[in-house]
Formats: C-alpha cells, sequence, structure tokens
C-alpha cells in the first residue's frame, strides 16, 4: 500500500551534516532511522525520525531494531495492551517482527504459540527461545487452528499477531478467544477487500489493521516509537533481531532472491558503500510526486481514464481528491470507487457541479480546505453527427465541458492558485486529425491545444494530453465496444492504460518547466501538446491499412520510420511490449483462438519476455529461471498492475499467489482473458 518512493523504511546510518537548529545529534554520530524512503545510500531526515546510538553500538544490530521492534511494540503494548499471563499466538515467528514480538512476550510474561514455515526454523524457536515444540505450528496450512485449540483447551488464545492471508488468516480469526483481540499487520486482504465472519464479534473480540507506513504519518508515531525501542535496547530488556544476512549494496539482486526463497531467519540487511562510484546504478526516469498537503481535482474523473488516474495520484502520494462531475456521488460504482481511495488513507470529495457553469465551478474551488496543487480537466460529451445534420445543441454541448469548462477552471482559479503546480487538459488526437462526424468534438478538443498555449504565454502552468483510442479503460472499453472492434479490425493501436499514465506524468513534469515557446529564430514550439496514440498495429506500406492520419502528409516521416511487422529481418527487431500487443490484438479480432492447445504456453512466452523487460524481480535472470521463480507476495502486487496495464486484466491476488510460480501463470491470464472475451 506504498508507494514506491516509501521503500524502505528502516535504516542506520553516521550523520554528515545538520541544520542549524538541529541539537540532538551531530555529524559523526550514529543514528538508528524510522521513515519511508530509506532504501538509498545518502538521505536527508527531519531529527525527529532519528535517533542517537552509543558509539560502541553496531549499524548493523541498530539497522534490524527499527521496523520489527516498533511494529511488535505497537501492536503488542499500544493496540493489544499485553498483559502478564495472557496468550500470543505469533505467526510467521522466524521473521523480523515474529522474533521481536517473541523478545517483548517473554520480558512481559505471556505465554507464547508460534507458527513458522520449516522445521528448521521451528528448531531454531526451540534452541533460542525454549518455547515448547508441541506449541509450535505449521503456517502453510490451516493445521495450526487445531493444534491451538488443543493446546488450550478449546478456549483459543488472547493476541493473535497475524500476517497470513486468504483462508490462514480466516483460520487465525478463529484462534481469538472471548475478549481476545486480533491484530493484522499483513496487506493482501486488506487490498483484496476481504472479509471476516461476523459471528466472532459476539464474543467480544476485536480486530485491528497495522499499516507502520501509515501510522507514520501521524506526527510524533515513529519518533516515540524509536525512543522507546533504544530505551527498552539500552535497559537490557530487548537484544537485536539475530540471526542477520547481510548483503553488500552491490549484491542487492542476490539478497531479493534470497528473501524470495522464505528460507531465512531474522533480517537481511544491504550494507551502503560509503563511495557509490562502484555501484552499477541505472538511470532513473524522472518521476512526479504529489503532495499530501495538496488537494487535486478530477473534472469528470470518474470515469474509467479518471478513476485509473486517481488511483496512480493516491499512489503518487496525493491524499485529497476532488472529483466535480454533474453525477458525482450518485451511481454505486462512485460510491465504491471512493471508499476504495479512502481505504489507502485519502481523503475524497464527490462535488456534484457542472463545470460548464462558472458558479459551481467557484463553489467548489471556494470550498476546498487546502491549497490547490492541480488540476486535470477530463470531461467530456459526445454528440457525433455529420455537419449537415448536426443541431446547434449537439453542437453546444460537446463543446461546452471542454471550452466553457475550461475558461471557469482558469477564471476560477484567480488568486487561489499560489500553489498550483499543474494544470493538465485531456484532449483527443481528433482535434489535431478531425474526424468525420466529429467536427464538434475535434473543435473543442483543438481548442485545448490553443489554450495551453495561452497559459503558458501568461506564465501559467498548463499542459494537453491529445490521446488516442485507449482500449482498456474510458469510453471505448466500457460505453462502446462496437468501435472498439472497428477501430482493431482497421488496425489501429489501441494504448494501454499504463501508456495513459506515462503521457499525463510527462504532462505534468512539463508543467513544472518554462521551456521557451519560440526559439531563437522565431519558431513557435508548444512543448506542452502532448499526442499519444498515433500507430496502428500493421506497417503503413500494407494496403489494407487506411488510418486517418495514413494519408497526411504531417506524417509522412512516420512511414520512414515504420516497421514492416509482417514478417522479414523487421519481425526479430520489434520489443517484446510491440510483440504483445500485436498478440492481443488478433485475440481481440479472433478470442476463438484462446481455446486453442498450447495457448497458455503462447500467453506465457509473450508474457515473460515481457516480464523480463518490466520487472524488477526478474532483472537479469535468463527465461527459464523465471519461469522456475516461485511467487512471493512481493511479486504479486507488481504482477497484478503489469497485467492490468499492458494485457488489460485485472488478476486477482489470490490467483497469482495460488499459480505458484511465473510458469504458472499462463493458465492464470489465459482464464482471465477468456472472461473477458467471453462479455462481449
Amino acid at each position: 500500500m506504498a508507494s514506491k518512493d516509501e521503500f524502505g523504511v528502516e535504516a542506520s546510518g553516521i550523520v554528515r551534516q545538520c541544520g542549524s537548529d538541529v541539537e540532538q545529534v551531530k555529524p559523526g554520530d550514529k543514528v538508528m532511522l524510522l521513515q519511508p524512503g530509506l532504501f538509498c545510500s545518502r538521505v536527508c531526515v527531519p531529527v525527529s525520525s532519528c535517533v542517537r546510538l552509543p558509539a560502541w553500538r553496531s549499524l548493523e544490530d541498530a539497522a534490524s531494531m527499527a521496523v520489527a521492534y516498533g511494529t511488535a511494540l505497537y501492536c503488542l503494548t499500544d493496540i493489544a495492551r499485553l498483559e502478564k499471563g495472557q496468550s500470543v499466538l505469533v505467526h510467521a515467528a522466524c521473521g523480523g517482527v515474529g522474533l521481536a514480538a517473541i523478545n517483548l512476550c517473554q520480558m512481559l510474561g505471556a505465554e507464547i504459540y508460534a507458527s513458522v514455515g520449516s522445521e528448521e526454523k521451528a528448531l531454531h524457536l526451540v534452541n533460542t527461545f525454549h518455547i515448547p515444540r508441541h506449541r509450535i505450528f505449521n503456517s502453510r496450512d490451516s493445521s495450526f487452528l487445531p493444534g491451538i485449540l488443543r493446546e488450550t483447551g478449546g478456549r483459543g488464545v488472547d493476541i493473535v499477531l497475524n500476517s497470513l492471508a486468504g483462508e490462514l488468516l480466516h483460520a487465525s480469526w478463529s484462534c481469538v478467544a472471548e475478549f481476545g483481540k486480533m491484530i493484522e499487520i499483513g496487506k493482501r486482504d486488506i487490498l483484496e477487500h476481504g472479509k471476516l465472519p461476523m459471528d466472532a464479534f459476539g464474543g467480544n473480540r476485536a480486530f485491528f489493521g497495522v499499516d507502520l507506513v501509515r501510522l507514520g504519518q501521524k506526527p510524533g508515531a515513529f519518533a516515540s516509537l524509536t525512543s522507546r525501542v533504544m530505551d527498552l535496547y539500552e535497559e537490557g530488556k530487548i537484544s537485536p533481531i539475530r540471526p542477520s544476512k547481510v548483503f553488500e549494496a552491490c549484491n542487492v539482486k542476490e539478497a531479493f532472491r534470497y528473501m524470495q526463497s522464505s528460507l531465512h531467519i531474522g533480517k537481511i540487511l544491504i550494507r551502503m558503500p560509503r563511495n557509490t562510484n562502484g555501484l552499477n546504478v541505472a538511470r532513473s526516469r524522472r518521476q512526479s510526486s504529489l503532495s499530501p498537503d495538496l488537494a487535486y481535482v478530477l473534472v469528470g474523473g470518474l470515469g474509467g481514464i479518471g478513476q485509473t488516474l486517481a488511483t496512480w495520484m493516491v499512489e503518487k502520494g496525493a491524499r485529497h481528491l476532488i472529483f466535480l462531475s454533474r453525477s458525482a456521488g450518485t451511481s454505486d460504482r462512485d460510491q465504491s470507487f471512493a471508499h476504495e481511495l479512502e481505504i489507502q488513507g485519502c481523503t475524497v470529495v464527490l462535488a456534484k457541479a457542472d463545470v460548464s457553469v462558472l458558479e459551481d465551478v467557484e463553489a467548489v474551488i471556494r470550498s476546498c480546505p487546502r491549497p490547490i496543487g492541480g488540476i486535470l480537466q477530463l470531461s467530456m460529451v459526445l454528440r457525433d453527427q455529420f455537419i449537415q445534420n448536426m443541431t446547434h445543441k449537439d453542437w453546444q454541448d460537446a463543446l461546452a465541458c471542454k471550452v466553457a469548462g475550461t475558461w471557469n477552471l482558469h477564471h476560477a482559479l484567480q488568486g487561489r492558485d499560489a500553489r498550483l503546480r499543474f494544470f493538465v487538459l485531456c484532449g483527443s488526437i481528433t482535434g489535431v486529425l478531425g474526424t468525420p462526424g466529429q467536427i464538434n468534438y475535434a473543435s473543442a478538443n483543438a481548442f485545448l491545444t490553443s489554450f495551453t498555449q495561452y497559459r503558458l504565454q501568461l506564465g501559467l502552468p498548463a499542459s494537453v494530453v491529445n490521446l488516442g483510442a485507449v482500449g482498456d479503460a474510458g469510453y471505448i472499453a466500457t460505453q462502446d465496444p462496437k468501435l472498439r472492434e472497428r477501430m482493431s479490425s482497421g488496425s489501429v493501436r489501441l494504448l494501454q492504460e499504463q501508456e495513459v499514465l506515462d503521457a499525463f506524468e510527462l504532462a505534468i513534469l512539463k508543467c513544472q518547466s518554462r521551456a521557451p515557446l519560440r526559439t531563437a529564430d522565431g519558431t513557435i514550439r508548444s512543448p506542452n501538446n502532448i499526442i499519444v496514440g498515433m500507430s496502428s498495429t500493421k506497417s503503413l506500406t500494407d494496403l489494407s491499412v487506411r488510418p486517418l492520419w495514413g494519408q497526411d502528409a504531417r506524417f509522412s516521416i512516420y512511414r520512414n520510420l515504420d516497421e514492416d511487422v509482417n514478417g522479414g529481418p523487421a519481425l526479430s527487431s520489434l520489443s517484446n511490449a510491440a510483440a504483445m500487443r500485436d498478440f492481443l490484438a488478433l485475440i481481440e479480432r479472433q478470442p476463438e483462438d484462446l481455446d486453442t492447445d498450447g495457448m497458455a504456453n503462447t500467453i506465457l512466452e509473450h508474457s515473460i519476455k515481457c516480464i523480463l523487460e518490466y520487472s524488477k524481480f526478474a532483472h537479469d535472470l535468463s527465461y527459464d529461471q523465471v519461469v522456475e521463480l516461485p511467487i512471493d507476495s512481493l511479486m504479486t502486487i507488481e504482477i497484478r498492475n503489469w497485467s492490468r496495464r499492458n494485457i488489460g486484466v485485472v488478476l486477482p491476488l489470490t490467483a497469482i499467489s495460488k499459480a505458484g510460480t511465473i510458469g504458472g501463470l499462463g493458465e492464470v491470464i489465459l482464464a482471465s482473458l477468456r472472461s473477458k472475451y467471453s462479455k462481449t
């Protein structure tokens, strides 16, 4: 549930520089840190995230303690109020949090029950903590439930510290005694909107969810936890998490593979070098980040593309979203989506208003309790007619939301745009090319391009994304499947969700640059006019291809860059992503091919080739190694995001997990594609 920028929540290190007002630490001090974004060689953090270590303390020991003991301390003492003599079931007891929980339970005099994934781990608990073997159970299946009931005389335990998912979460819930508590530190069931049987609550049982990253947003929470952990450590009441296995930063790949093997006990640490020149560092793409302290307005943002962008914005750090639409909040779909964002920590306002009415827009902007950081103008109305049949109302309806609506946003923000970082308009390639039967819609989108230049000349942020046809989100995907079929049969390559997100991220970044609009020779530039989606699934030299831009002289360069994808040497030069798009386009035209023998293997082959390019966990692995790679909890979310954005299907997390290995994904993807095309 954390964003990529929050990777690495604990660390230890040596202070190099301090601000003028910092008194708690000084350069040269060893410190333990707890806050998101620490998986790096150097980092600037607030002093409240640091706890000074005695000079003789080990950095490796300190790095192992913050998250493990912080989580265990918060769960067992702050939430569960653990008392001497109470019973606790600790799942995954040989992980960092599990070992920390056992240390705290022994310190407080609790009765300990544990689950682990192997006999080696069970013996570690017996030999290190002297836990009786009959109180240690298997965490790989639900056999721990009858074991707990047997050992407790049918009563259950007072506290369950759970990280298991699916059926095992429900089995854990059944282990909770009356007046007991279950504390969930896993993420899978939360992300999948899992449900609990309500009858257990009748016994005064309680269920708590804990997200340490989210807890860090509470002022002073991390500082308090790290101080308490260090106090217990200095008093000799707890010990560092051991064993710990240390990898050098240059071997980080091996560290993740080792973690994915699920064989480790304790903590896995990465040691950063003082001199990073020897590291093979990939150049990172510039990425946008959104502020949790600002509000972002999405106009017409409750459709398919809008929901995709809103979810992405939350991943990028946004925590306050306002949806402005004439029908905002009136459907169960709107309410369900808002609830989904709220679960991720985002405040959502569904403002029922008409963007083409200035008073409505001003009321929404005025009512915003936070400064506005960005605008996404996504509104769209289609009134397609050939010009001889088009009424004045058809013309006005198509233009109102984009033309009047954009002007209204521009005016309503005056005096309230001090912290506005982007003003992004969603247009269409019809505004560039023109489309038969859409002169009104094309005119509205042409206006957006000109309006972007107007705002830029005023020194205000603005950019426009002129989208081609999007295949797996938005109007074509949900409202007009026949149009989708016609475009596919006409060799128009439909955009994928990830390409849309990339285009909008670029548009946001462009808003924050101030490139000149004229070159030295007087040529007018349009740096913030982004056009995406003008390509074909076939070569333009193919006589069967007649895309809208095929005869347009402005796009003659496209022919020079075009590759013949129908055979010959050019075929081998296709990127794996392009080959996947061609394959999916074929399936869309001929879904009956999904029932042919060997289709699962074909899908798997295309998928793995793309995964090898896309994924971090598969980096530098061979094809055969990826096939045998076990799927763990870190990979399931990445695979689901990849499949949603590149294949156009949402794979259930449970199905991904049950696949077992990457090689098992072929059948999972095939089943999802069959389900998708059986509905069209």
